[in-house]
Parts: C-alpha cells; structure tokens; sequence
C-alpha cells in the first residue's frame, strides 16, 4: 500500500515539474533601458530611414539568438543584426515609443515603453532577463572579467569600439566570453590596438604601455646665459631651459638676448630622448669708455644718466650723443657713431660755467665776506665769475653782529648787496665779594654772536577713504636745509586699542568708529623763493572697529587695519610772511592721504 502512494506521489511531481518548467520560461523582462552617450557608432556609421533621418541603434544584452521584434508604426530601420558577440542591435526612427519582443522558447514582452526618448543618431543599451534558471546559470558562465592596467594613467582605452572609462590606469569589466578588440591612444603616446580573450574559467589580465611620441629640448646660449627662449615661435623660458614634453619631430628653436643678435636652429626632437642645442649669440654692440675733464660732471648719454666723472658700457651700434652737465654750467656735447665691435675712449670737454657779478659793501667798512661758507674779499668788494644760482652771502666784522641772507646771481648780471652791521653791546657784571665793603670792580663780557633764524608752522587738515578726516600741525627751519616734525590724528583715541574678534564667536555690530594717528620728521630744502620742499618719514596707525551690542565693547576689523612706516612729501609756497601747503600721505604704500595746511613765520635768534 506504501508502494503504491509513493509511486504516486512521484508520478505528480514529475507532471507538475514538466508543467511548471515551460510556463517559467515563458517570462521576458527588461532590467534596464538607457542613453549611451559616449557611444558614437550611431553617428560615425549612420544608418537612414526612407525619410533619409539617422536612425537610433539600440544594443540589446542578451546571449540568446532568434528574437522577432515589433515597433510602433514607425517601425524598424532595417534588419535585425545578431552578429555581435553578447548583444543584438536593431535600429530604430526616431520617436518611437514601444516595442514588442518574442522568442519562440522564451515568450512574449508586450508594448514595453521605452523610458526615455528615441533620438536620431544616439544609442541605447537594453539589458534582457528571463526567469528560465537555465539560461541565468549558462549566462554567468559564459561571461568573465577583464583586469586592464594601462601607461599612461591618463591613456584613453577603446574595446570593441566603446569608450571605457578608466580610474587613474586601471579598468575591470565583465565581459563575454570571447575574442575582444582593444585600442588605446594617448596624446604624445603612440596609439595602441590589438585582441585578448576572454575564457569562462579564469579572468584575463592585460597590461598597456603606450611608448612615447615626444622627446624634450634643453636649450643653452653662450657666451652667456639668461637669454630669452621661443620654441615654434613661443616664448616659454630663458636659458639654460629644459622643455616640458614636446612632440617628436622638427621644431624650431630661437634666442633672443639684448645687446646680441637672435640665433635661429631647426632641431629633431626623438621618442623619449633629450636633445640638448647650443646656440652661439653675435654681439651686436660696442663698448665705449667716456671719460670728462671734469671729474664732478654728470655723463648723460642720449638722455639718460650715466656716471660721474667717467662710464663704460655697452651700447648697442649706432649715432649716440654724449652730454657732460653741471649745475649752473652749460652742457658740452659730442655726436658720435658707434660700430658694431667697438672699443673706444670718448673724452667730453668739462661743462662751461655760467657767471654774473655780485657787489657787496658794508657799514661798517673792512668786512669779511663769506660766499657758501669760503671767504671771497672784504667790504667794499665786487666779485667776478660768480655761478649762477642762489649762494649764501655772510657779512661778519670783529665787534659786530653778523649778518647772512641769500642772493641770487643771474647770468651776466651784478647783483648788489648792502649791509649794516650792528655793534655788540656789552654787559657790565660786577665781581663777587668776600669781605665788608669790597667793591667789585666791572669787567666787560661780549654777547655770543647771533643770528636771525626762521621757524615756520602749520594747521593741517588730510583726507583719506578712512577716516575721511584727521588734523594736525608741523613746524620747522626755513633756511637752505632745514628740518621739520608733523603729528597727524583724528583724536579716537580711546578706540586705538580695540579688541581683537575671537574666531568662532557671534557678534552683531553697530556703529562703526576709525582711529588715526601719524608721527613723522624729516628734512626741509628752501632752493628758491617762495618754495619750500619737505621729505618726512615716521609711524602711523590707522584702524577701524566696530561697537558690539552685546557687551558694548569696541572689536577691531583687521582688513583695514594698518600700522607700520608712514611717508609723506610735499611743497610749501610762502607770501609775507603767509604759508600754504600741499602734500601727500602713506602708510605701508597700501592708504594714500591728501594734506592741506596754512601758518606763518616766526622770526627768533640762533647762535
């Protein structure tokens, strides 16, 4: 009886298995649908409909052969092509919207509709799947790894025609078991190609190495370096130079360097080599040795300063004009013609002085006369051949005060000058005494020499972006050379030491407050009336912060906060007694200020 319910049981199965087993083969799906956008096959071998537009070619993965397809009504663009390994491709016009797959052992897919749209001369990957465990188990089996290194990293690699995508070198894809085309290429590399296999039992290593198509260039000159270098008429360096990669070939290298002629070479360039060229430079100047009477003349050459005294140096071939300059002399000057190669001396006559007269006379008479400090005569006197310019006329007398002002000699003029000197008085001091009634007796003590000296001051008043306003003063000497002192401040004093914001804190800031301060000295020059030059340099502050509404305090905004060396120059014009002024203002060379003043003169006396 067992027997007998055994050897039924197993007669259902074996109906129920031979049922079951066609119905799960009868199963078509589509894992995935997409746009292959690097895949140019659509476009570099079109093929047209009857309205002459690119079709769309759609790769289908699959290892099954003998499908029937049916499109909408636009239909298919030409046969079914089952010729490629692990794919079969079909061609579509564009715009269709659905398709319908059979296959006479593994079913029927109905209006499947393709999730983006079909567009002329693009391509499509379509992944089949079926329920049949046969066909998945005899798929993974007929497929396998492909492991690629490839020299250069950056080398772009091609199998069976589609571009694959590498990461720094290196490739791993999984592909059907078979015989697969290869090609890579490179910029600079020669290109590559050839086949590998892929078999079921083990994966397939392949490694590439492209071999180079370019070489390098160093590029010397002599006699001497730091030449300019154009490699194919680009500028990319000064010798000695040693190229980046180049393609190998022909190319032309050039040299350029002042004072020589350009030197010109074709070089070959060779896979993977170094070609080292050396191009010899002519010189394409001269080298003249000016040399003047006087040893305190400036040489200008064409405009452009020299030396004093003499100059060597080289100059390019050609028509040169040699200057010998003086204050208050006429320029000499020499025309001369430079050859290429030569080597001569250039002797200038010593400049020509430019003289007037100067007239000088006293009350009293018989005294010393001190023209920039080197005695000249003694009252009455004229003096002849004196430079033009302005001087420093002393007139001094034992018993007198003496007397210094400034003349201004014009050419082939007599300037006149008249002065009265005033006696020194002297003080009556009486000795000390060290007994009841002594008398002390007098005894005569000169009072120092003296003479007038002039200090000038001023109110200022500067404008900069920030702060927009600071005022000040300065005062100083005016004589020939003199000095000066200048403060500048906008008098915040108080916000010169702000806090410094901590990083990561939250503030929420309001008002907003700059401080200023600036302390400078420096030199004054009074070459002529009614101009006086001044040259200053000292410290200076500049800061902006910000009040916090939190805790009321002030925090200092760092990008427009400043300190360091503070410079300034300018020029003042003076008119009775009344000066204005004009200059301009720098901290670091980074906030430029414009500074306006007006003061007088103060007369005193120095020893």
């Amino acid at each position: 009886m067992r027997g007998t319910i055994k050897c039924g049981l197993l007669l259902l199965w074996v109906f129920l298995s031979t049922l079951l087993v066609p119905l799960a083969g009868q199963n078509l799906s589509v894992t995935s649908f997409r746009a292959l956008p690097d895949d140019l096959t659509a476009r570099v071998d079109p093929i047209t409909n009857e309205n002459g537009k690119k079709c769309a070619l759609v790769r289908i993965v699959t290892t099954e052969r003998g499908f029937e397809f049916d499109t909408d009504l636009l239909g298919l663009c030409t046969d079914v092509d089952e010729s490629h390994a692990g794919e079969v491709w079909i061609w579509l016009a564009p715009g269709s919207n659905r398709i319908t797959i059979r296959h006479t052992q593994l079913g029927v897919l109905r209006n499947y509709i393709y999730p983006v749209p079909i567009e002329s001369a693009c391509v499509y990957e379509m992944v089949l799947a079926t329920g049949h465990v046969h066909s998945y188990v005899e798929e993974q089996n007929r497929s396998n790894f492909l492991a690629l290194t490839i020299s250069p990293p950056e080398a772009m690699v091609k199998i069976d025609g589609e571009v694959m995508t590498t990461n720094d070198g290196q490739l791993s894809s999984l592909l059907p078991v078979g015989e697969h085309r290869y090609e890579a290429y490179c910029t600079l590399y020669h290109p590559q190609s050839g086949t590998f296999s892929i078999v079921p039992d083990k994966k397939t290593i392949l490694d590439l190495e492209l071999s180079p198509h370019h070489g390098f260039l160093q590029v010397l000159s002599e006699p001497e370096q730091d030449a300019t270098v154009f490699i194919d008429g680009s500028k990319v360096g000064s010798t000695p130079y040693l190229s980046e990669r180049l393609p190998s070939g022909n190319h032309t290298v050039q040299v350029a360097k002042s004072m020589y002629k350009n030197a010109t070479a074709q070089v070959t360039v060779n896979d993977g080599q170094t070609t080292e060229v050396v191009l010899a430079l002519a010189p394409n100047f001269a080298v003249p040795h000016f040399a003047c009477e006087d040893e305190a003349a400036e040489i200008w050459v064409n405009g452009e300063w020299k030396g004093t005294g003499e100059w060597s140096g080289r100059l390019p071939a050609g028509t040169y004009r040699a200057e010998a300059r003086k204050a208050s002399h006429r320029t000499t000057v020499r025309q001369l013609v430079l050859a290429l190669g030569d080597s001569i001396a250039v002797s200038l006559d010593a400049p020509i002085p430019i003289e007037g007269n100067l007239q000088v006379n006293s009350t009293p008479l018989g005294a010393d006369i001190l023209l920039d400090g080197q005695k000249v005569g003694t009252t009455p006197e004229i003096l002849n051949h004196v430079l033009i310019g302005r001087h420093e006329l002393k007139v001094t007398k034992e018993g007198y005060l003496p007397e210094v002002s400034d003349v201004t000699v014009e050419e082939g003029q007599q300037a006149e000058v008249s002065v009265k000197l005033n006696a020194i008085r002297s003080i009556e001091q009486p000795l000390p005494t060290t007994g009841g009634n002594m008398q002390g007796s007098p005894s005569n003590s000169p009072v120092q020499q003296r003479r007038p000296l002039k200090v000038f001051f001023t109110l200022n008043a500067a404008y900069s972006a920030m702060p927009q306003w600071s005022f000040g003063f300065r005062i100083g000497t005016l004589r020939l050379f003199g000095g000066n002192i200048s403060l500048m401040s906008n008098f915040h004093f108080k916000k010169l030491h702000a806090k410094e914001p901590e990083e990561g804190q939250m503030y929420i800031f309001s008002e907003k407050k700059a401080s200023r301060l600036a302390v400078t000295a420096g030199v004054t020059c009074h070459p002529a009336k009614p101009v006086l030059l001044f040259l200053n340099a000292g410290y200076g502050f500049r800061s902006v912060c910000y009040l916090n509404m939190t805790d009321n305090e002030y925090y200092r905004y760092s990008p427009h906060t400043l300190q360091g060396v503070e410079l300034s120059i300018g020029l003042m014009a003076h008119f009775r007694g009344l000066l204005l002024s004009a200059e301009v203002e720098t901290l670091n060379f980074k906030y430029v200020e414009f500074k306006f003043g007006i003061g007088g003169l103060i007369n005193l006396q120095e020893k």
